[in-house]
């Protein structure tokens, strides 16, 4: 199974996940969590209401620091093969092609 992470902003990505490994029993998680646009990632849902959320602190999330040049430029040729492989798959599988995958593909060149 191949799928994006920007793709778990539902817990339907979540519910394929648990099909595809065989989960059992299987969780509803679309009472369990909800996704935070704000900060990228799903929060524990809490209270009756199912309203309130609890989340990782304000130290945790998608905030990294800028890379350099040339560590991009290492990790690009490094990953380069691998990424057509992967885009080659993806053709094959008749999957779309994920707009990172065009970007570091065409930058690696």
């Amino acid at each position: 199974m191949i799928c994006l992470t920007t793709s778990f902003i539902s817990t339907y990505y979540i519910e394929k996940f648990q099909h595809f490994l065989n989960v059992k029993p299987k969780i509803d998680y679309s009472d369990k969590l909800k996704f935070d646009r704000k900060k990228g990632f799903f929060c524990k849902v809490s209270g009756e209401d199912g309203e309130k959320s609890k989340c990782l602190g304000k130290g945790k999330g998608r905030q990294y620091p800028t890379m350099d040049i040339e560590s991009q430029k290492f990790l690009r040729d490094y990953y380069r093969l691998h990424n057509e492989a992967l885009l080659k798959l993806l053709r094959r599988l008749g999957y779309s092609i994920p707009d990172w995958l065009e970007d570091e593909l065409r930058l690696s060149v």
